[in-house]
């Protein structure tokens, strides 16, 4: 007599799911992310500039009013990093750090014209090549995607809705 054969052990994730899916999407989401910060990094050193300083000037025009410890929070690095990154910056003339007349410890971030002009530019860049994803799906499925891209944690709110990127909202 032969024992009897299991059933296939499915692991499931915590709401039900097989994980099979989720690997699925995971790799897929982690290949899609690692092509566009490839084709970025190209773009970025075309310009004379590292990802990190892009993704500095990025956090500023995201966050207002911007200062030293509130980028480094929003890009999860130390100050003493985002300090040597605004040095940087700071001497290519791409930024300025201004002075609080109230509280002399605060130190007021803002790009130059130049540094919005390139942050722009390659912000854009970024912008159309998201973009040329898009048209792949229709409108019901893109509503799902911003549904479902929220629902994991993806803010709603982008560069567009302020600072320099401002002039790069996608109609």
């Amino acid at each position: 007599m032969s024992a009897p054969v299991a059933a296939p052990v499915v692991r499931r994730s915590r709401e039900g799911h097989d994980p099979a899916p989720i690997r699925e999407v995971t790799d897929a989401l982690v290949e899609l992310i690692a092509h566009l910060q490839s084709e970025l990094s190209r773009r970025i050193r075309r310009e004379r500039l590292t990802p990190s300083l892009f993704w500095l000037l990025w956090s500023l025009s995201r966050i207002e009013p911007a200062t030293p410890g509130r980028v480094a929070q929003e890009l999860g690095v130390s100050l003493p990093s985002v300090t040597h990154a605004l040095n940087e910056l700071e001497s290519r003339g791409l930024i300025v750090r201004g002075h609080d007349p109230e509280d002399r410890r605060k130190v007021p971030l803002r790009m130059t014209p130049e540094g919005e002009v390139k942050f722009s530019a390659l912000y854009g860049l970024l912008r159309q090549r998201v973009r040329r994803l898009l048209p792949t799906l229709s409108r019901e499925e893109s509503e799902v995607l911003l549904e479902l891209m929220t629902r994991l944690g993806a803010p709603r709110t982008s560069p567009a809705g302020r600072g320099p990127a401002a002039r790069l909202a996608m109609p």
